[in-house]
């Protein structure tokens, strides 16, 4: 339901979902399903273009740390792997690795169809915002994404785990809450880098809808 996803009443969280089509279906011999995906690209936009827009105007207001736990926990322009602005190859940027796992956990909490696939079940974002592969995201994020992907998924780590037939577990009302208090973080890391003059260009329109399609291969 669109109402425990994070900044409900602000993003526009059933048009991404809406934006990502499930073309067919089919089963191998091994049993696996294989699943092929389209993207409704006008809609995949307009969702980038709603999101950089609430990114940004929380990000004219949003207070300054006031604390140091927050100052470093929370601003990524201060994690250790933040010259590294855009990534390459294997490895992901904070940037991107961010907006995908805001993405993902709040298409898991808008509960649609999506979350019977394998869309949502990919291990290698999950992996990073872990602590667990390159560009890893520090201790403080990273215990709290643990914790949430093991309850999730019932895995210790994600690192090239085969996800296809884990099934997600979003039963508990106690762990929405905790998904819901966690992207809140997520979201304040996105708003310190979009404040940062020399990381802020990592998150313009085009970035975001970028990461849509690369972070579901579509």
């Amino acid at each position: 339901m669109s109402v425990n996803c994070h900044n409900s009443g602000r993003i526009c969280w059933n048009t991404l979902a809406d934006s990502i089509r499930i073309e067919w279906v089919r089963e191998y011999s091994d049993g696996e399903l294989h699943y092929k995906y389209s993207l409704d690209h006008k809609k995949a936009q307009h969702f980038a273009s709603v999101l950089h827009k609430v990114i940004k105007e929380f990000a004219e207001t949003y207070k300054k740390e006031d604390n140091e736990t927050e100052s470093f926990n929370l601003n990524p322009t201060k994690w250790y792997w933040n010259d590294c602005k855009y990534g390459g190859g294997a490895q992901i940027s904070y940037t991107k690795s961010l907006l995908c796992i805001y993405m993902d956990l709040n298409l898991i909490l808008l509960d649609t169809k999506l979350n019977e696939t394998t869309l949502l079940k990919r291990w290698w974002i999950y992996s990073v915002c872990m602590g667990e592969s390159d560009y890893r995201h520090e201790d403080y994020m990273a215990s709290e994404c643990r914790n949430i992907i093991r309850k999730l998924f019932g895995c210790e780590s994600m690192k090239f785990s085969e996800m296809e037939d884990r099934k997600l577990n979003l039963t508990s009302k106690e762990l929405v809450e905790e998904i819901r208090e966690y992207l809140k973080k997520v979201f304040i890391c996105l708003i310190r880098i979009f404040q940062s003059d020399t990381h802020n260009d990592t998150l313009e329109e085009v970035d975001i809808y970028r990461a849509v399609k690369w972070n579901y291969d579509l």
